[in-house]
């Protein structure tokens, strides 16, 4: 009768075992995921901030006209940078502006 007993106390404790062990992997994943989803949601906020825009897209995006834009670049107000001859604007630098 007693090794009985040993034995389904040994199997239980071991089931217990199992089970805190399992608990504590789904709440490490659980973790990871979370982590991972605040990493991904990063991303997409610095590729959105880091997208370039050229004067076209700035109309599109404020509904100034091109002439109002090209005013404020002649002024120095709105500084783009020149990339492969085109002037490009950082979406960043835009919103920035928009705020002024």
């Amino acid at each position: 009768m007693t090794v009985v007993t040993n034995a389904y106390l040994r199997q239980t404790e071991m089931n217990r075992l199992f089970q805190y062990r399992k608990n504590q992997m789904l709440y490490t994943i659980d973790d990871i995921m979370r982590k991972l989803d605040s990493i991904e949601s990063n991303i997409q906020t610095n590729k959105s901030n880091n997208e370039l825009m050229t004067i076209r897209d700035i109309v599109r995006y404020t509904s100034f006209s091109d002439a109002t834009i090209r005013r404020y670049i002649r002024r120095g107000t709105l500084k783009p940078f020149k990339e492969d001859g085109k002037k490009l604007f950082r979406k960043t630098d835009v919103d920035n502006w928009l705020k002024g």
